[in-house]
């Protein structure tokens, strides 16, 4: 299955690398990451590395997250039908392999239900 994401242009690529950057993002809640100042420092760093405000930052990773994630449903789905493997692999330069780092935090429904 070809993945339906775009090759991510320059500046997409450079919000997902800034984003990597900041843990305090995407990991599982602990005490440091439930801290919105902390949230909020990482988000201004982040929007003034792309040239961006801090809305339009967080909007454009929430767009690309939620794609993501969807991305690994679809994948999830085709390997369930297709006796477990993926035609073709995400290469590192899609958005699927630019942000794999994601794939520990994200929790997966069950598809047994």
């Amino acid at each position: 299955m070809v993945s339906t994401l775009r090759t991510p242009c320059a500046a997409d690529q450079l919000l997902i690398e800034e984003v990597r950057q900041h843990e305090v993002l995407y990991a599982c809640p602990t005490k440091s990451n439930k801290d919105n100042q902390l949230r909020d420092t990482a988000w201004q760093e982040i929007a003034d590395a792309v040239g961006k405000s801090v809305e339009e930052a967080k909007e454009r990773w929430r767009y690309m997250r939620d794609k993501y994630v969807k991305e690994l449903g679809r994948n999830d789905k085709y390997r369930a039908t297709n006796g477990g493997s993926v035609a073709e692999p995400p290469d590192a330069t899609s958005f699927v392999g630019l942000m794999s780092f994601l794939n520990p935090f994200i929790k997966r429904k069950s598809s047994n239900g």
